[in-house]
This record gives C-alpha cells, structure tokens and sequence, in this order.
C-alpha cells in the first residue's frame, strides 16, 4: 500500500520545492527593491548635501551651520570605518538601554550609492515586547535617523523575542575630505 502513497509523496516534495523556489525569488526581488530604494536616498542625500555647500557662500549661510545641519543627516564621522565604528556604537547603546542583550553585531559591507556611502550592519539582540518597541524607536528618531531596513523577529525562551534587524545610515564625507 506504501508503493501506492509513492507518487504522491515524490509529487508532494515537488510542490514544496517549488513553493520554497518561488519564495526565495520572491524575497531577493524584494531584498533588490530595498537595495534600489537605499541607493536612491543615498544619491538624494549627497545632492541635496553638495547644492547646500555649493550654495551657502551665495546665501550668505555660514558654511560651519551647513556642516551641521547635514551631521543631521548623516553619521559625522571623518571616514567610512569610524562611522561603521559610530553605527555600531549607537546600536550596542540602544539596545541596552531597552534592557536588551545584544547577540551579534554584524559589520556589512558598506554600498556605494552616487557619490554618498551606506553604512551598515545587521544585529541580533534578545529583549521583550517594550524593549523591541524602545530599541526601533531609539534607533529610528535619535540624530541621525537610522533606517532598520528589515526586521526578523521570532519567539525566544521565557517570554522574550529574539530581534534580527538590519540597520543603515548614509554617511557623506567631510567637506573637502575623501572616503
């Protein structure tokens, strides 16, 4: 009787390859809108950051309150490691400050995006429901706003949540400086 049940099953594992091909496309189509989505405000970031120096001498504007009007946007740091350094920092605060332990703390490349830099990393913390709530708020509306650019959270032991997010900031180089 098993020899009968045999096709259904070979049909069955199929269907659920199948299933779990079309969601793996589906989810790198998505990781790619995010991508295109990070890129294109990185390039709007570093626009708006160049026409504002560009235009401070015309406006009269002093050029150290145009530099820190855009620290505002993006991490002030004087290269690319020390604002992946400052990224880092800011999260391991946030998350103890919600009373949550941080797991891993995972540097990302940074991706270039125009002529601005995406800082980025991926974290792994475990805390409840109200620390979860503090760290996306701590994370999403201190200076500078950091994007959490995705979220996994799943249930852990003794009523915690076991948070994954990944988390990006742009950061512009210094006037007159290089990455």
């Amino acid at each position: 009787m098993s020899v009968a049940f045999a096709p259904l099953r070979l049909l069955g594992i199929a269907l659920f390859a199948g299933l779990l091909a079309l969601a793996a496309a589906q989810a790198h189509g998505l990781w790619q809108q995010a991508l295109d989505r990070m890129t294109a405000e990185a390039d709007q970031a570093e626009a708006l950051a160049t026409r504002l120096r560009a235009l401070a001498p015309v406006a009269g504007l002093d050029p150290a309150a145009v530099e820190a009007r855009l620290a505002a946007l993006s991490l002030p740091a004087p290269s690319v490691a020390q604002a992946a350094a400052a990224l880092q920092d800011r999260v391991k605060g946030v998350v103890s400050s919600a009373s949550g332990r941080l797991d891993r703390l995972d540097p990302l490349p940074p991706q270039q995006a125009g002529g601005a830099t995406l800082v980025q990393l991926r974290a792994r913390f475990a805390t409840d429901t109200k620390g979860l709530q503090a760290v996306l708020h701590g994370l999403e509306t201190g200076t500078p706003a950091l994007a959490v650019r995705a979220l996994a959270v799943e249930a852990g032991t003794g009523g915690m949540l076991v948070a994954e997010l990944l988390v990006t900031v742009p950061w512009l180089p210094p006037a007159g400086g290089a990455p």
